[in-house]
Protein backbone atom coordinates (compact mmCIF):
# COMPACT_ATOMS: atom_id res chain seq x y z
CA UNK A 1 0.00 0.00 0.00
CA UNK A 2 2.81 2.25 0.99
CA UNK A 3 4.90 1.77 -2.39
CA UNK A 4 1.79 1.95 -4.16
CA UNK A 5 1.72 5.99 -2.54
CA UNK A 6 5.18 6.16 -3.69
CA UNK A 7 4.92 5.01 -6.87
CA UNK A 8 1.80 7.29 -8.29
CA UNK A 9 3.46 10.49 -6.11
CA UNK A 10 6.96 9.60 -8.69
CA UNK A 11 4.58 9.59 -11.68
CA UNK A 12 2.95 12.11 -11.13
CA UNK A 13 6.10 14.44 -10.20
CA UNK A 14 7.42 12.70 -13.55
CA UNK A 15 4.07 14.03 -15.74
CA UNK A 16 4.09 17.25 -13.54
CA UNK A 17 7.94 17.81 -14.51
CA UNK A 18 7.24 19.68 -18.11
CA UNK A 19 4.71 22.00 -16.19
CA UNK A 20 6.83 23.11 -13.80
CA UNK A 21 9.93 23.50 -15.84
CA UNK A 22 7.75 26.01 -17.91
CA UNK A 23 6.63 27.76 -14.53
CA UNK A 24 10.49 27.57 -13.23
CA UNK A 25 11.26 29.84 -16.46
CA UNK A 26 8.19 32.29 -15.97
CA UNK A 27 8.88 32.43 -12.13
CA UNK A 28 12.03 31.36 -11.31
CA UNK A 29 12.56 29.15 -8.20
CA UNK A 30 11.91 31.73 -5.60
CA UNK A 31 8.48 31.79 -6.31
CA UNK A 32 8.05 27.91 -7.04
CA UNK A 33 9.91 25.86 -4.24
CA UNK A 34 8.22 28.05 -1.65
CA UNK A 35 4.82 27.47 -3.13
CA UNK A 36 6.13 23.64 -3.34
CA UNK A 37 7.25 23.62 0.11
CA UNK A 38 4.03 25.22 1.56
CA UNK A 39 1.83 22.34 -0.29
CA UNK A 40 4.17 19.57 1.43
CA UNK A 41 4.00 21.16 4.70
CA UNK A 42 0.26 21.28 4.84
CA UNK A 43 0.13 17.63 3.08
CA UNK A 44 2.26 16.32 6.14
CA UNK A 45 -0.09 18.35 8.40
CA UNK A 46 -3.04 16.27 6.27
CA UNK A 47 -1.29 12.95 6.77
CA UNK A 48 -1.23 13.22 10.30
CA UNK A 49 -5.11 13.38 10.48
CA UNK A 50 -5.15 11.01 8.01
CA UNK A 51 -7.57 7.97 9.05
CA UNK A 52 -7.88 5.13 6.27
CA UNK A 53 -5.98 3.73 3.40
CA UNK A 54 -7.60 5.30 0.86
CA UNK A 55 -6.68 8.86 2.00
CA UNK A 56 -3.20 8.14 2.78
CA UNK A 57 -2.41 7.00 -0.51
CA UNK A 58 -3.86 10.07 -1.78
CA UNK A 59 -2.41 12.68 0.50
CA UNK A 60 1.14 10.47 0.28
CA UNK A 61 1.49 11.13 -3.72
CA UNK A 62 0.53 14.47 -3.45
CA UNK A 63 3.30 15.51 -0.79
CA UNK A 64 5.78 13.10 -3.10
CA UNK A 65 4.95 14.65 -6.03
CA UNK A 66 5.00 18.53 -4.87
CA UNK A 67 8.03 17.68 -3.11
CA UNK A 68 9.72 16.31 -6.30
CA UNK A 69 8.53 18.46 -8.65
CA UNK A 70 8.02 21.83 -7.30
CA UNK A 71 10.95 21.61 -4.18
CA UNK A 72 13.71 19.12 -5.89
CA UNK A 73 13.59 19.78 -9.56
CA UNK A 74 14.39 24.02 -8.99
CA UNK A 75 17.04 23.21 -6.58
CA UNK A 76 18.63 20.42 -8.32
CA UNK A 77 18.74 22.91 -12.23
CA UNK A 78 18.79 26.23 -10.24
CA UNK A 79 22.57 26.05 -10.50
CA UNK A 80 23.15 25.11 -13.70
CA UNK A 81 20.94 28.82 -14.68
CA UNK A 82 23.11 30.83 -12.11
CA UNK A 83 26.63 29.45 -13.06
CA UNK A 84 28.07 30.39 -16.23
CA UNK A 85 31.00 28.25 -16.07
CA UNK A 86 31.34 24.84 -14.43
CA UNK A 87 27.75 24.27 -14.70
CA UNK A 88 28.32 20.63 -13.89
CA UNK A 89 30.27 21.12 -10.95
CA UNK A 90 27.80 23.10 -9.39
CA UNK A 91 25.31 20.91 -10.24
CA UNK A 92 27.06 18.12 -8.77
CA UNK A 93 28.47 20.25 -5.59
CA UNK A 94 24.60 21.56 -4.73
CA UNK A 95 23.88 17.61 -4.75
CA UNK A 96 26.58 16.60 -2.57
CA UNK A 97 25.23 18.64 -0.24
CA UNK A 98 21.78 17.97 -0.28
CA UNK A 99 22.88 14.04 0.20
CA UNK A 100 25.16 15.03 3.14
CA UNK A 101 21.69 16.75 4.75
CA UNK A 102 19.80 13.57 4.35
CA UNK A 103 22.88 11.38 6.13
CA UNK A 104 22.69 14.05 8.89
CA UNK A 105 19.21 14.99 9.12
CA UNK A 106 17.73 11.49 11.28
CA UNK A 107 20.95 12.16 13.79
CA UNK A 108 19.62 15.68 14.42
CA UNK A 109 15.65 14.54 14.29
CA UNK A 110 17.03 11.96 16.82
CA UNK A 111 18.74 14.41 18.99
CA UNK A 112 15.68 16.38 18.84
CA UNK A 113 13.26 13.35 20.12
CA UNK A 114 15.27 12.48 22.89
Amino acid sequence: EIASATTIGGVGAALAGPIVGHLLDKFGARVIVPCGASIVGLGCLALGASTSVASFIILYAIVRAAGQALVMFPNSVSPAIWFERRKGAATAVTGGIGAIGLIRMPVVVQAVIA
